[in-house]
């Protein structure tokens, strides 16, 4: 076996590493979100990411170790959104289209923002509120940008915490009331 040939294994090696990581990571956080902290173990975690246990630990050492690490990619995760967000011209546009994405995801599982940081150890509580920290500054920005566009004369830091919370109370059903709490907002 040639030099490249094992280069080229311990890379596809590693791929796999990193791949089944991500996966065991983005799993824990689906069961979390899904049934509660009392739900997410090793054993369950293992059956649900389709390995043993045995297999789970060569990765990750412990429940905490796989929740740190569910929460590793929010950075990158949070400035593609951005970057997504902020192709629409109208400021309008991406301030709704923010929102139905936050409706998605905090609707998706059973539990609260306030839930999951409970149920996070700290290293992830911390990675989650930069997380939030980031998305209230894009909604700032966003309202920074309707100034000038329309009637909108408020202070986006305080309004974007205000529209964030309403958010957070947000359900599908209640999904048209909030756009219209916002549009008046920002009008």
């Amino acid at each position: 076996m040639s030099k490249t040939d094992s280069h080229t294994w311990a890379d596809i090696r590693s791929s796999f590493k990193d791949d089944q990581r991500r996966l065991i990571a983005r799993t824990a956080l689906e069961l979390l979100m899904e049934s509660g902290s009392a739900a997410l173990t090793m054993s369950a975690l293992a059956d649900r990411a389709g390995m043993s246990r045995q297999t789970l630990y060569r990765y990750f050492p412990d429940l905490d170790h796989v929740l740190e690490a569910s929460v590793e990619d929010f950075p990158a995760m949070d400035q593609q959104f951005r970057a997504m967000i902020l192709t629409d011209p109208d400021p309008r546009t991406q301030l709704h289209l923010t929102v139905d994405v936050l409706i998605d995801a905090t609707t998706h599982g059973g539990m609260t923002a306030d839930e999951l940081l409970a149920a996070l150890p700290p290293g992830a509580r911390d990675a989650v509120r930069a997380h939030q920290r980031r998305t209230e500054q894009l909604v700032a920005d966003i309202l920074t940008s309707l100034r000038g566009e329309t009637t909108y004369d408020g202070t986006p830091t305080d309004d974007a915490a205000l529209i964030l919370g309403l958010v957070s109370a947000a359900t599908d059903e209640t999904r048209e009331r909030t756009h219209d709490l916002i549009d008046r907002i920002i009008t």
